[in-house]
This record gives structure tokens, sequence and C-alpha cells, in this order.
């Protein structure tokens, strides 16, 4: 289903290190995500990306890719649907996908970028992010805070290709990366982990 891997990444401040996650088979979200409940314990998928972050040593960030080169394997919303129904169906996979994100945090991984994306999934999924971490802001409670903050600021959908974000994209946010990561990592670490 996934395939992991580590990227070596030449930058202005230094070397830096990526797990690259590339889907091998079709994920495609529909409708029916949006009534379903949260799932009450990560997925098998997700304890893969966590195992196989904890294994690396190091590394900093992630990157997904919304397509592998060969075609074989993509992460896409269905055809089909409205911008508003896109925008109902991202807002539920990211809703799901929060503990991962929390989890990759306090692991060390600080910035999680999206590229290759299908261009209405990348817009849905940051029209949908945008709108969570509005509604979380408000709230008091640790989790919501930190899911707003990675929400507003540790992850971004592109459809781009993987070469041009690594190579355009990437620089950019690793400044905004280390300003911020001891002290969301702090912030990761305070609160119960499910994946343990």
């Amino acid at each position: 289903m996934l395939e992991l891997s580590e990227l070596r990444l030449e930058t202005p401040d230094g070397d830096r290190t990526a797990m690259v996650i590339t889907p091998t088979k079709h994920l495609v979200w529909g409708l029916d995500r949006v009534s379903r409940p949260a799932p009450p314990e990560p997925s098998d998928l997700d304890r893969t990306i966590v195992a196989e972050a904890r294994a690396l040593s190091g590394t900093e960030l992630t990157i997904m890719r919304g397509r592998d080169d060969a075609g074989n394997g993509s992460f896409r919303i269905e055809a089909g649907v409205s911008e508003p129904q896109a925008r109902d169906i991202a807002r539920s996979v990211l809703r799901d996908s929060m503990p991962l994100y929390r989890e990759l945090i306090r692991v060390g991984l600080r910035l999680h970028l999206h590229c290759e994306w299908e261009p209405i999934a990348a817009a849905a999924f940051r029209d949908a992010g945008g709108e969570l971490a509005a509604r979380l802001a408000g709230k008091r409670d640790p989790a919501s805070q930190l899911d707003s903050w990675i929400l507003g600021n540790l992850l971004f959908f592109f459809s781009l290709s993987f070469r041009r974000t690594v190579s355009g994209m990437l620089p950019n946010k690793l400044g905004r990366m280390d300003k911020r990561s001891a002290r969301i990592r702090e912030m990761a670490l305070a609160i119960p982990s499910v994946f343990d």
C-alpha cells in the first residue's frame, strides 16, 4: 500500500532528511467518509508510518506524494464530487489523521508536505485544514491547540511535482519549521499517545 523511503536534501542551512511516503495502490476517499465517526484506534497504515518514522534517526520532515511515478498508486478524492463535497471529505480525513500528525511531531518530524495531489484534492485539503484550524483555535484543551497549530502551520498541500516541491517550496518552509519546532514538540509530548 505504501513505499517508505529516506531522502537527503541539500539546503543552504545544511543537509536535511525527509521520510518520503509514496502510495503503491490507489486509495480513494469518498463521501462515505463524511458520516463515518472518527476511528477509536490508529489504522494499520498510520501504524506503519509511525513505526518507520521511529526507526529513522534524524529525520525531520515527511513528504507524502499524491501518486507514484508508475501510476500504480495514488491518494485521491473520488471523481465527480463537488468542491464543497471534496472539502467535507478532506475535513473528515484530516480529523482522522490528527493523531498521526501529532505522533510524527512527537517523534521529531516537524513539517509535513504533500505534493503531486490532484488540484481538487490539494485545494480541498488546504481549505478544510484552514477551517479546522480556525475551529480548534478557540478551544483550550492541549490537543485542540496543538492540532490547530499543526493544521495552520505545519501541513502543506500542493499539486506541484515532487521535484518542484523539494527544490522550490521546501527551502521556504524549513525556516518556519526551525523557529518553532522545540515548543511544538513539547506540546506534542505533553499529550498522551494513541500509538503506545
